[in-house]
């Protein structure tokens, strides 16, 4: 019950925040499907897995306040997630993904952080990228004290949320920072913004595409596969079962894509494992 109600409260906080925009001009039917989204979040069936610690975060960012969640399974030199939620940029916040965000603690396990970034189309793509570029600075110095290993990074992204991930690698590849270890795109979705140009995708970490068998983001996924691997960015293709783009079955951690779930998990654990190597040949 304290679970439900501190999600109903982040509801009720989210849509407080919808209402006030509804004198801009934000289309009404996309506001009715965010409350929809949230409240299958709220009511949903599937498992709500329990965490030793769940936060949550108010940081300063260029744009103004950003609120996070942060997720600690339990356990010290964890790998850490950001996990950055979609819904195609409109839909998508720390309500509807809470699920997904506890069950990729759980089942890595990972810390876990779900920011609230900014939606279309009150925020810019633009807008929204620098958001999660904040996030990640916050990151750099926080984690520890949750049982995150410094300095291996796991960026999710589903759907849309490919283009945040893969924008964030680059700001970070240009610094020289190498914290970000891995590139997770689940069923990564580009339209309309398109695949980046190759000059932006050399020399990213590890990337994997989790693309649908054969569904509508299939060709976007190989497409996007052929420019990194030109870029020279290792990466590699690993088809799901699932037909559909996952959208709100995988913010909802649904028991459909469960697989899917798992095998997130296990690249993550993989990447992690790459660097435990790399600090061990370091050691001597």
């Amino acid at each position: 019950m304290m679970l439900r109600a501190h999600l109903l409260a982040l509801l009720i906080l989210l849509t407080g925040c919808s209402s006030s925009m509804r004198s801009t001009t934000v289309d009404p039917d996309i506001l009715q499907v965010r409350e929809e989204h949230r409240l299958l979040s709220l009511y949903s069936t599937n498992p709500l897995p329990r965490m030793q610690t769940l936060e949550q975060r108010q940081i300063q960012t260029p744009r103004g306040m950003l609120t996070l969640q942060c997720y600690a399974p339990g356990g010290t030199n964890l790998p850490v997630i950001l996990l950055l939620p979609s819904i195609d940029f409109q839909t998508g916040d720390i309500v509807t993904h809470d699920r997904i965000a506890r069950t990729l603690a759980i089942d890595t396990p990972a810390v876990v952080i779900l920011p609230n970034l900014p939606q279309n189309p009150e925020a810019t793509l633009r807008t929204a990228a620098e958001t999660a570029s904040a996030t990640m600075e916050w990151m750099t110095t926080r984690t520890g004290r949750l049982g995150g290993a410094a300095n291996c990074l796991t960026i999710v992204g589903e759907g849309a949320s490919a283009l945040h991930a893969l924008n964030l690698a680059a700001m970070q590849r240009d610094r020289g920072d190498v914290s970000i270890r891995g590139l997770i795109l689940v069923t990564p979705a580009l339209h309309p913004y398109g695949i980046p140009e190759e000059r932006m995708l050399g020399n990213l970490p590890e990337t994997y595409i989790l693309p649908t068998a054969q569904g509508p983001d299939s060709d976007t996924a190989t497409a996007l596969a052929n420019v990194l691997d030109e870029a020279g960015t290792a990466v590699t293709m690993r088809p799901q079962l699932t037909n559909e783009p996952l959208r709100i079955a995988w913010a909802l951690a649904d028991h459909d894509i469960y697989e899917t779930v798992l095998e997130v998990a296990r690249l993550v654990r993989k990447i992690a494992a790459g660097c435990a190597e790399d600090q061990l040949s370091e050691t001597f």
